[in-house]
């Protein structure tokens, strides 16, 4: 425009018929003109830049502000872990005097707790609970397919060893030994018992040796025999019969019977516990019972 505006001078006083003046006049608004323009432009620059300027500043504000917030919030942490650990030294240090006479009472607490539960919490299986293999308390009756190797004989079941216990002869004990089935035994059994085949001896020799029957067929039955370790409480053996067990789930307390199968299978797993602890203990091998 500035060069448009002396173009414009310089024809108006070179061409014929003008007014030297009236061209000068109007070459003077076109220079206020671009001017006025420039300078405006300018300020909006100038405007937009002290906004940009004034926005990082406002921005350097609030971030040395967070950072100054971090570090006070960083030293109260710090501060209350201190006191936090300071406090509970100083609770140790106070309680450790008491320390072995508070270790022997707990001691003494949870084994009379366990005494209790022992005599309280058990396990009450039937002999039919033999006679399903799913059962969880199958292993436990004499009722159980086994196959145990006792006496050079291979017997199906306790019961089957058990029943021939009750009468002599070879030839009568093999005919229990081969009964189709755990009652079967029991039935010839209790014949023998009845008659003149009778083991007048029985029932005061059965329960020693019942035990190391039990011992031989746990100790051949590994995966049984870790499963009878694995529980606790008493184990009681509900059948009518008052010598082998307690005379039945609903008995009444006055006429319950010995449990002497459920006590001998007791006596089996405490031994077995014992034998494995020392074990353990001779080798130096962690024992997790």
């Amino acid at each position: 425009r500035e060069t448009t505006a002396e173009s414009f001078a310089l024809q108006s006083d070179l061409v014929p018929g003008r007014a030297g003046g009236r061209g000068r006049k109007r070459a003077l608004r076109c220079e206020r003109e671009v001017f006025v323009r420039s300078m405006s432009r300018f300020l909006k620059a100038l405007k937009l830049s002290r906004k940009t300027e004034k926005k990082a500043e406002k921005e350097e504000d609030t971030s040395v502000k967070e950072k100054e917030e971090r570090n006070t919030d960083e030293e109260l942490l710090a501060t209350t872990d201190e006191e936090a650990g300071e406090e509970a030294a100083g609770t140790s240090a106070a309680s450790s005097g008491d320390a072995p006479e508070q270790e022997v009472r707990r001691d003494g607490e949870a084994h009379e707790e366990s005494v209790k539960r022992e005599k309280e919490v058990g396990i009450r299986f039937t002999p039919q609970d033999g006679l399903n293999a799913e059962h969880p308390n199958a292993f436990l009756s004499p009722w159980f397919q086994v196959d145990v190797v006792m006496e050079g004989n291979f017997w199906p079941t306790v019961e089957h060893w058990i029943q021939s216990k009750r009468g002599s002869g070879s030839e009568w004990r093999e005919s229990v030994r081969t009964a189709e089935s755990p009652q079967a035994a029991m039935a010839l059994g209790e014949a023998a018992a009845a008659g003149d085949n009778a083991n007048d001896a029985f029932e005061e020799e059965i329960a020693g040796a019942l035990k190391e029957m039990l011992k031989a067929l746990f100790a051949q039955k590994a995966p049984l025999g870790e499963k009878l370790i694995a529980t606790s409480g008493l184990l009681q053996y509900d059948t009518s019969d008052k010598f082998w067990g307690t005379g039945g789930a609903d008995v009444e307390e006055s006429e319950e019977g010995k449990n002497t199968y459920g006590k001998v299978l007791a006596e089996a797993r405490e031994e077995m516990r014992m034998k494995r602890l020392k074990s353990a203990m001779a080798s130096g091998t962690p024992l997790s019972m």
